[in-house]
């Protein structure tokens, strides 16, 4: 399917997109 490979793709550059931007950005992580 077209459609799943699309959605895959999709998700798997948000994730990497948002990681990369998530490691720069110097917040901290404990609350």
């Amino acid at each position: 399917m077209a459609t799943g490979i699309q959605v895959i793709h999709a998700i798997h550059a948000f994730w990497l997109f948002y990681y990369i931007i998530f490691a720069c950005l110097p917040i901290p992580k404990e609350y």
